[in-house]
């Protein structure tokens, strides 16, 4: 009980931050729904392309995509609020506290999970409006949600091990970026899986960013279920083995100090 309520209380830390900075929360907003009406509007005729497996609009094809990359991006970059904690000597101050020192990190992880969940119910009423429609009902949604939350918890656990391991802003912008934007190209974001390279079709195969997409398609389409669960089940593990990394990596901060 003492370490729910110390991860609900570092929880709600996170969050209070969240809301001192709303400038970051309206961009959080804002930027998927731009990358909506502009993709949505420049490859809106992709889906005439022989093989294009949009089964509808563009928009249709695109919106749980966008709603899987927003949670990405989202939280690939939560790590910079830790980097300011270790700044500022707050993590240390911390570490001489009763306070669990795994809720330290776990709160953290499931703070960006959650933030993750109201841009992506945004992406999806706003789709809707240019005329989307999820297929899979309720179930359908909140697999979509889910997708989201494991691969933003997936991604904040990565952020935070890497200004652990390497606590300085430009390296840490520089990594995710170095990683991040192949990911993004390398997956099924804006093109069917059939109209790729061989090659790329191989890489989006071990993408995390793509097995997200892929989860939020078939919700979104109300489409193989059992595929669906298998998708999810395989994101867990990612952000089960992404969590612990990030546990090694604070193990390793906690013994320098």
């Amino acid at each position: 009980m003492s370490f729910l309520g110390d991860i609900a209380h570092l929880f709600m830390r996170q969050l209070r931050n969240s809301l001192r900075t709303p400038v970051f929360l309206l961009l959080a907003f804002i930027q998927p729904l731009l990358w909506l009406v502009l993709f949505g509007q420049l490859f809106e005729r992709a889906v005439q392309l022989p093989g294009f497996d949009a089964q509808g609009s563009y928009i249709q094809f695109l919106c749980p995509g966008l709603v899987a990359m927003s949670a990405f991006f989202g939280a690939a970059y939560s790590g910079l609020g830790l980097l300011v904690d270790l700044e500022r000597g707050v993590m240390d101050r911390m570490l001489v506290t009763p306070v669990s020192r795994t809720a330290l990190i776990a709160a953290r992880i499931l703070h960006s999970s959650a933030i993750a969940i109201p841009p992506c119910l945004l992406i999806l009423g706003v789709a809707y409006l240019m005329g989307a429609r999820v297929s899979g009902g309720v179930l359908g949604i909140l697999s979509i949600l889910l997708a989201a939350a494991l691969i933003a918890g997936a991604m904040s656990a990565i952020s935070h091990g890497v200004v652990l391991i390497a606590p300085r802003q430009d390296l840490v912008v520089a990594a995710i970026n170095f990683a991040g934007l192949p990911a993004l190209f390398v997956s099924t974001l804006m093109i069917s899986e059939d109209l790729m390279p061989d090659w790329m079709r191989i890489a989006a195969k071990i993408n995390p960013l793509n097995w997200a997409i892929v989860a939020s398609r078939l919700g979104f389409r109300g489409q193989d279920w059992q595929l669906m669960g298998i998708y999810l089940m395989v994101l867990f593990a990612f952000a089960v083995v992404s969590c612990l990394l990030a546990a090694k990596a604070f193990d390793r901060y906690r013994a320098t100090r």
